[in-house]
């Protein structure tokens, strides 16, 4: 009886070490896919026209998830630190990609501080992401700040949006230039 729960237990480690392993290389691909889309491999070498449709067809990867990937890259470089636990899954850094570096590293550590029972969770990051963006609008509302946080949020929301379109899109004049008159009417 000893002897399997030994051999079970060995069964047991090597099944979790391709877990850990594994879980981790979501960084290592969205590194993989910033490297890719910035140098643009995937025009020059394999001839697809944009970055998301070498993810879909080559990786059968949706946009989606392909951006997840690398905001979730992003978001560990600038948490990532001698004191703290770095997120382990991207589901943990997603939350935190919503919000400015320096809130991102504020908002990892709250989490890491406050976790229930030691265990950061993507729930419980998300949580402490909502109650940092909610005090910020307290107190804009009350007057204590000047700019609510909402607009630097929209604000790279939406040029990581116009990032993505592709050079040689062939709309990408007319939406730049639809942009534009839809700033110079809401300044």
């Amino acid at each position: 009886m000893e002897i399997a729960i030994i051999e079970n237990r060995k069964d047991l480690e090597r099944l979790e070490g391709i877990i850990e392993k594994n879980l981790a290389a979501f960084y290592e691909v969205g590194k993989a896919l910033i490297q890719i889309k910035q140098k643009e491999y995937y025009v020059d070498v394999l001839g697809y026209d944009t970055f998301e449709q070498y993810c879909r067809e080559r990786w059968d990867m949706s946009k989606r998830h392909a951006y997840r990937l690398i905001d979730s890259c992003k978001v560990i470089d600038v948490v990532k630190s001698d004191q703290l636990v770095t997120p382990s899954t991207e589901s943990q850094c997603r939350p935190l990609s919503k919000l400015e570096p320096e809130q991102q590293v504020k908002a990892w550590e709250m989490a890491v501080e406050t976790a229930p029972d030691g265990k950061v969770t993507a729930r419980h990051v998300s949580k402490v992401v909502k109650e940092l963006i909610g005090s910020n609008k307290t107190k804009y509302q009350q007057g204590q700040i000047q700019e609510p946080s909402d607009a630097m949020y929209f604000v790279k929301i939406a040029i990581s949006q116009l990032e993505r379109i592709h050079p040689k899109d062939p709309n990408r004049n007319k939406a730049l230039n639809y942009l534009s008159n839809w700033i110079s009417k809401n300044k």
